[in-house]
């Protein structure tokens, strides 16, 4: 799920922002790996993890998330060759 959202990050002007919890969690993911700059603001209320509607915001795709869509494309491309 994360690497299909760094595709589609990829192919989108940016900043970017993601309002969807699946979506929010899948940059979270993304930006503990490395592979983008984003803002992901904490819940309202730490105690309870909840408070009003958030959204993460995508500033840019790191040399490792870049990294990570060659590897990726790669992979399909030659998984296409031997087929």
């Amino acid at each position: 799920m994360s690497m299909d959202l760094l595709k589609k990050i990829a192919s989108v002007r940016l900043p970017v922002s993601y309002t969807a919890t699946e979506d929010i969690d899948a940059v979270r993911i993304l930006r503990q790996a490395g592979l983008v700059v984003a803002l992901i603001p904490a819940p309202a209320d730490p105690v309870t993890l909840s408070g009003g509607k958030h959204a993460a915001q995508v500033l840019a795709i790191t040399a490792k998330g870049r990294n990570e869509l060659r590897e990726a494309q790669s992979a399909r491309d030659r998984a296409l060759a031997e087929a």
